[in-house]
């Protein structure tokens, strides 16, 4: 209310006071005087009697009038008052409480996300303590479900030599599935998962200009040294032997460890990690990683696209030589002989890819991946 309104609301209207107690003494007096000169007694000096008294209880009413207004806007202001602040009350309970919820919600989904990279970073830390099938499965297995390696294999470094023995960590799932006439799935067989580490020596060419790969498969009850024992075997038999340098075994286990702690850290987007582009395909090196996005390199943010390579499906289409391919020149800042090395790998790795997929294999994360397609 305002100012004006409150003045007009509690102002005394004196002139209505002032007729309504002359209106009233006049009648009455009337009523005596027709009374006392006339003699007219009955209804009619009783009426006036009645009227005149009527009009002094309205003049008093009038002037009770200030009070009473007074009285019953400073109860309705106070009655408003406390009905706001309780509603204000109401409403900042309820939204403390509602932030409450929600700051615990979000403390919950931190510390599951905690729990969860304490456990994966788990998986990788028993490769130290630990190396076996387990072991290794589960940690393979752990950085394929974050799509943090291509279709849940790995290549590492097993040589001192940059150009010598690698190894490629391969973890998926061999199924069987029959089909009856018309397409319907009958009798279907549970996958079963498989680890394989493929040997592949870089500078090994056959005359088909391809490098030959030794494959073993890595048994639930087999050791780390049984593995290795098995690898040797396959070497020596294929005539790839050239001495005890040839597998460095604990060398390639401690990059099998880098190369997944790399990955799994840069898809959780760890502070400080590096992080990659793509999911990692191999590690060259200290700088240099391989992924399916192309060539990066940690320290200068470097990415040359896997576009910029020729694909066997380019070389086919358009009838390009494996030689007539001319790499792009270095950054001013790597090495000329690293660079050539990390570019071959490159070429190699996306130059081999295809569209379609192998049949009788099956990786999860590479069938989920087509199923999105």
């Amino acid at each position: 209310m305002s100012s004006n309104q409150e003045a007009g609301a509690q102002r005394v209207r004196w002139g209505r006071v002032a007729g309504c107690f002359a209106g009233g003494a006049a009648l009455t007096g009337l009523a005596l005087w027709l009374e006392d000169r006339w003699s007219w007694q009955g209804v009619f000096p009783s009426l006036l009697v009645n009227v005149g008294t009527a009009f002094g209880l309205a003049g008093a009413l009038f002037l009770l009038e200030r009070t009473f207004t007074r009285t019953v806007i400073r109860v309705s202001e106070r009655a408003i008052r406390q009905a706001a602040q309780q509603v204000e009350e109401h409403f900042q309970e309820r939204t403390d409480q509602l932030t409450a919820r929600i700051d615990d919600l979000q403390a919950q989904v931190d510390r599951r996300m905690q729990r969860r990279a304490h456990e994966q970073d788990a998986k990788i830390t028993a490769l130290d303590d630990n190396v076996s099938h387990a072991t290794v499965t589960e940690a393979l297995a752990e950085a394929n479900r974050l799509a943090a390696i291509d279709n849940g294999k790995v290549t590492v470094q097993a040589s001192t030599d940059p150009d010598g023995l690698g190894l490629i960590f391969e973890w998926g799932a061999d199924y069987q599935e029959f089909h009856a006439y018309g397409g319907e799935l009958i009798h279907p067989r549970p996958p079963n998962p498989y680890l394989h580490v493929k040997a592949r020596i870089e500078s090994d060419l056959d005359q088909h200009g391809k490098r030959p790969i030794i494959e073993v498969e890595w048994q639930p009850d087999d050791a780390a040294a049984d593995v290795a024992e098995k690898l040797i075997t396959e070497l020596q038999t294929a005539s790839r032997w050239q001495g005890h340098g040839t597998l460095d075994w604990s060398l390639a286990l401690r990059n099998l460890k880098r190369s997944l702690d790399t990955a799994i850290s840069s898809r959780r987007r760890d502070e400080g990690a590096w992080h990659l582009r793509g999911p990692l395909i191999e590690l060259v090196g200290d700088d240099w990683a391989i992924t399916t996005a192309g060539l990066e390199s940690r320290r200068h943010g470097y990415v040359l696209a896997a576009a910029e390579f020729p694909t066997a499906i380019d070389e086919r289409r358009n009838q390009l030589a494996v030689h007539d391919w001319s790499p792009p020149d270095p950054p001013a800042w790597a090495d000329p002989g690293e660079w050539s090395r990390v570019i071959r790998r490159c070429r190699r790795e996306f130059g081999m890819r295809r569209l379609s997929f192998e049949p009788g294999t099956w990786n999860p994360r590479a069938r989920m991946d087509r199923g999105r397609h």
